[in-house]
């Protein structure tokens, strides 16, 4: 069985990341199909990497009727289109032959053309979760996002299960990241509070290469372990074995959500457009019984203002639920 998906267009990490858990499904839905990404970024080479697809095609430089003749020529069974806001998409996916073709929205034009569609407001629910309602539709199934567990891998680091993680990055700029000497702060408040926390994980990305002396100087004498790009099945394999995660709105924090780990967000408004975050939140937050979020509030608006003690005391909460 040979089995498209059609992915959205942005390219960010955090973006790829949300169709994790579509992929899984549909991979333990169809254990023996040949899963196809189309996508118009080679960033979707994540995907594959980790194993949740098995072939990556970048179409984003191959016009109209080359890309319908090669869908024509690899006679898929099944095309998903979780790209429902492209006409050219749309059309391609009609014209290509395959047995069956699905999608989230449709024109009313091409909406017969298709073998079912599933009309939904985008932005109503978490993204990962409004890309598997189509599959669950087709396949009459239940997943979650949590089904990406089954890609965790061995972390190159020796982890301790009774560590607290931090994810201090946030690459859409300054007004998504909390403090680094503040996530120090708050780790070292919540260590000297709660002796079952054995270990402080740090991920860092390369744009907080920097933060890494940072860490060091304030931690001295503490087991701290620094983490600096992990791949997909490595951020599994930590978040699982974490206690509690403490993030920046950033892209490895979709791990952490869609696997409904306990978890602290902290959320920026973006000052330049004075936008408040709760907007996004519709989205981008997942929310599970073990997720919290912390907003700066109305009147200051930046990430900074809010305080450590803030984030600490729903952390030691949330840490006292969990009775460790």
């Amino acid at each position: 069985m040979k089995i498209c998906i059609f992915t959205p267009h942005r390219p960010h990490f955090g973006n790829i990341l949300t169709q994790l858990s579509f992929c899984c499904a549909l991979r333990q839905q169809h254990p023996h199909a040949v899963i196809t990404i189309y996508s118009k970024t080679d960033n979707s080479k994540l995907i594959t990497e980790c194993g949740a697809a098995d072939e990556l095609v970048v179409y984003n430089k191959t016009s109209f009727l080359k890309l319908v003749q090669q869908l024509r020529q690899r006679q898929f069974d099944t095309i998903y289109n979780l790209y429902p806001g492209s006409e050219k998409t749309h059309l391609a996916v009609c014209l290509s032959g395959a047995k069956e073709k699905h999608t989230l929205t449709c024109p009313s034009v091409l909406k017969n053309r298709y073998t079912s569609s599933l009309e939904m407001v985008k932005g109503n629910q978490y993204i990962g979760r409004y890309l598997l309602a189509l599959l669950n539709q087709v396949e009459g199934s239940h997943y979650s996002p949590s089904i990406i567990s089954q890609l965790a891998s061995q972390p190159r680091h020796s982890m301790d299960e009774n560590a607290l993680t931090l994810i201090p990055g946030g690459g859409a700029g300054a007004f998504k990241r909390w403090n680094i000497e503040k996530y120090c702060a708050a780790a070292t408040r919540i260590k000297e509070a709660k002796s079952s926390i054995k270990c402080i994980n740090y991920i860092l990305g390369p744009d907080e290469a920097d933060y890494e002396d940072i860490i060091l100087n304030h931690h001295t004498g503490d087991n701290v372990l620094i983490i600096k790009s992990p791949s997909i099945p490595e951020l599994i394999s930590i978040a699982l074995q974490s206690r509690l995660t403490i993030s920046n709105d950033c892209g490895p924090a979709h791990i952490f959500q869609m696997l409904e780990v306990p978890l602290i967000m902290i959320w920026g408004w973006e000052t330049q457009k004075n936008t408040s975050p709760m907007h996004a939140m519709n989205e981008w937050f997942h929310s599970s019984e073990h997720s919290w979020s912390i907003i700066p509030n109305d009147e200051t608006k930046s990430i900074n203002s809010i305080s450590v003690d803030k984030v600490v005391s729903l952390a030691l909460a949330e840490l006292g639920r969990n009775r460790i």
